[in-house]
């Protein structure tokens, strides 16, 4: 369960209930849809993603559907980015779905999906953008959300 402070991961503001016959859920925070233009929006942009995966693999949950279009940029701050559409979200392994790497869904899988965002950003990325990026796509490797918030490529200026 996801407290109210968590940040850079979309939440119910109020539990979903019945308004004018309509079942509503009122969300926050609210933001726009769009892809980081430059390579400091998308570190930020990455950065925020993990943090908001920290929070969902802390409590044994994957978010499996981790793509552009389910991350937008705050509405009132620009710096912060938020991970939307928990609906795929869910308990890792078996019978939740299959991996990228064809096998149980884990941690690993939103990681390299995480990857996928870097390489689908548009963003002209340098020699160590993409090493960065393939440690992500490494369904093998033992890189964890941890390790990757750590990584020199969020916190370098280049």
């Amino acid at each position: 369960m996801l407290s109210a402070n968590e940040s850079h991961i979309i939440q119910a503001v109020v539990p979903p209930h019945i308004k004018n016959s309509t079942y509503t859920v009122e969300l926050s925070p609210l933001g726009i849809n769009r892809c980081p233009q430059s390579l400091q929006e998308l570190k930020r942009a990455i950065k925020c993603v993990l943090e908001a995966l920290v929070v969902l693999h802390r409590s044994k949950y994957v978010h499996r559907d981790i793509r552009w279009d389910n991350v937008i940029q705050s509405s009132t701050n620009s710096m912060d980015w938020i991970l939307i559409d928990l609906e795929h979200a869910g308990k890792e392994g078996p019978p939740n779905g299959v991996g990228p790497n064809q096998g149980p869904y884990d941690f690993k899988c939103d990681l390299y999906l995480v990857g996928e965002l870097i390489r689908t950003s548009g963003v002209d990325l340098s020699r160590t953008d993409t090493s960065f990026m393939n440690k992500l796509l490494e369904m093998e490797s033992r890189f964890t959300t941890m390790k990757a918030l750590k990584n020199i490529w969020l916190t370098s200026e280049s």
